[in-house]
Order: structure tokens, then sequence, then C-alpha cells
């Protein structure tokens, strides 16, 4: 019976030494599996959440919005066209972004 308690206080005692010998190694693609590293990107890439994407969006349409009013012209003269009448061949829409 003593011999088997030795015995446990033994491995006890050798494995407390082993595990504070050993010392944590830096996570690195040289002893990981790369599908368990994350990316070193500049740009955090993320699933969006849909309120994200619907700013940006929103963003860009009024972005456009503003920048490209609705508007025809005439392209010899760059005159507005306001009234239906006055379109003809030469008539095309206000340029924008």
């Amino acid at each position: 019976m003593k011999a088997i308690i030795f015995l446990f206080i033994s491995m006890f005692v050798i494995s407390c030494n082993q595990s504070q010998t050993q010392t944590r190694q830096p996570v690195t693609d040289a002893n990981t599996p790369l599908h368990l590293l994350q990316p070193d990107y500049d740009t955090p890439y993320k699933i969006p959440m849909p309120a994200e994407i619907t700013t940006s969006l929103v963003r860009v349409l009024d972005y456009l919005e503003e920048t490209t009013p609705a508007g025809l012209i005439d392209k010899e003269g760059g005159e507005a066209v306001k009234v239906t009448d006055e379109i003809n061949l030469n008539t095309i829409i206000k340029p924008g972004d």
C-alpha cells in the first residue's frame, strides 16, 4: 500500500514539475494548423450585420442623388430642357457621377 501511495505522489510531483517548466509557445503557422489561425490583415474582415449593409447602401444612394440630379440638357448648348416639347435628337440626360 505504501508503494502505491509513493507511486501516486511521485507521479504527481513529476507532472507538476513538467507543467511548470513548459513555456507556452507563441501561436504561429509552424505550430498550429492554418485553419485555426486568425488572418493578419490590415483591414479587419468580418461578416457585416444587416444594419451595417443598410447604412452603407443609404450613404451611397444619398451621394448619388446629391451628385447626379435628374434632368435633361441640350448636348450642343448645354441648356436645361424644361418642357417636353423641346426634346429632340440633341437632348441627353444631364451627366453626373
